[in-house]
């Protein structure tokens, strides 16, 4: 007789990484209705990424009839850290040319609906939790591999955000305090290792002595490195493998302190599977206590590409149950 209306509503979710945007469109199921993405130097140019915002935000509503009708909020995955008390913020030092400020009130006025922005890791964790391979897990961790690398800590079913919403920063966890400088000002960070901009400095730097290598071809990018690993290019996989150790070294810290119940991997990396992953589960048994490894597991995003976005529209779903229960009285 009565039945959970998927459709009432919709939401959008944006995903702003450092190099692209994408904005899905979901339905109060997370069921994705529409989809765009365009790559763009996000880090360099705020201003034309917040107009490629609206014109795909504009797009992804044009596929739904009704759906600007329908529009329940909008969600913003950045890849900064931000500040739960002031949203709109962002990291001076992550993201400089943004002058420590998103200026996504745009989207409010544009689309007349609440705008929420999140650090994007953090609603890669959420993302999981609610449709992916974090569910039924009230403790786990989701790390994004991309161009930079970010962690999203689930602690008792909530994220963990940290005194100043800095929490889950793994790529600027030092694992070498006499490597590469870090745009943080730190040395050796683990981004300088496993970022997507290290993968193209070590591929590079190898060509020398692999002239034969599929990355000689043309130019060398995360995309087409992880493209050669998969097709079993010699310089390609080594790059990997030396990823894959370093990552293994951060999360075998990670698994010591916290011991959650499944580290998830998401990001462009992860479609590199066991490749990336058999060297990194070694890295992690010979550095974790027995019972660290035999409590948790390593798993890949079940979500893919969509994950964040999809994250971000969940954050909006979430406020609106939130404050809806609120309203009524009940928990």
């Amino acid at each position: 007789m009565l039945e959970f209306q998927d459709d009432a509503r919709l939401i959008l979710g944006v995903d702003m990484g450092a190099t692209h945007v994408a904005v899905a469109l979901t339905n109060l199921r997370g069921r994705i209705l529409a989809w765009n993405e365009k790559m763009h130097p996000v880090r360099s140019d705020p201003e034309g990424t917040r107009e490629l915002i609206e014109q795909l935000c504009e797009a992804c509503l044009a596929e739904v009839p009704g759906a600007a009708r329908a529009l329940q909020g909008i969600g913003v995955a950045v890849p900064a850290p931000v500040d739960h008390m002031d949203p709109m913020q962002l990291s001076p030092i992550v993201l400089p040319a943004w002058g420590g400020h998103s200026g996504l009130e745009s989207l409010e006025t544009r689309f007349r609906v609440p705008v929420y922005v999140e650090n994007d890791a953090n609603l890669g964790a959420m993302a999981e939790g609610w449709w992916g391979a974090g569910r039924g897990l009230e403790d786990f961790t989701y790390i994004k591999l991309a161009t930079g690398i970010g962690a999203g800590l689930m602690v008792g079913g909530e994220i963990s955000r940290g005194v100043s919403s800095a929490a889950g920063e793994i790529g600027h966890v030092s694992i070498d305090p006499n490597g590469e400088p870090c745009l943080c000002g730190n040395r050796g960070c683990l981004v300088t290792f496993v970022g997507g901009e290290a993968l193209v400095r070590r591929a590079q730097a190898g060509l020398a002595d692999a002239p034969d290598s599929l990355l000689a071809r043309g130019e060398v990018t995360p995309g087409t490195i992880e493209q050669a690993a998969l097709a079993g290019d010699r310089l390609a996989v080594s790059v990997v493998r030396e990823a894959a150790h370093h990552l293994g070294v951060a999360i075998a810290g990670l698994l010591n302190l916290l011991n959650p119940g499944a580290v998830i991997l998401g990001g462009s990396l992860v479609r590199l599977g066991n490749d990336l992953l058999r060297p990194l589960r070694a890295t992690v048994v010979q550095r974790t206590l027995v019972s660290s490894v035999a409590a948790s597991e390593i798993r890949i995003s079940e979500l893919g590409p969509r994950g964040t976005s999809l994250g971000a529209a969940t954050m909006v779903l979430a406020e609106a149950l939130r404050h809806t229960s609120s309203s009524d009285g009940t928990r």
